[in-house]
């Protein structure tokens, strides 16, 4: 798989979380924008959370380069939500 990191128009990335999280998308948006700014190259946590919702490498065991694709960050980020009963608790940012 090759991934092409292109810069993300700020509206692209709202939409694609709408579509991901549907009713809990208001909610999703907010933890995005705390936690990164919609900037898909963020990087914390000492090099340890990656892209659009942070997610931490250390935790997930997810290689970095595919978190920083907005789409990939995005679907994990729902994945975890959903793992953890439809809660944004993993998240420092709360909505």
């Amino acid at each position: 798989i090759k991934i092409v990191y292109a810069k993300e128009k700020d509206g692209d990335i709202v939409g694609y979380i709408r579509q991901v999280f549907g009713e809990d998308a208001d909610k999703a948006i907010k933890i995005a924008k705390c936690e990164s700014r919609f900037n898909t190259k963020a990087v914390g946590d000492g090099g340890n959370s990656i892209g659009l919702f942070q997610i931490n490498i250390r935790w997930h065991k997810i290689m970095p380069k595919f978190l920083y694709n907005y789409k990939i960050n995005t679907q994990v980020a729902y994945q975890l939500f959903k793992e953890n009963h439809n809660t944004f608790s993993l998240w420092s940012c709360k909505p």
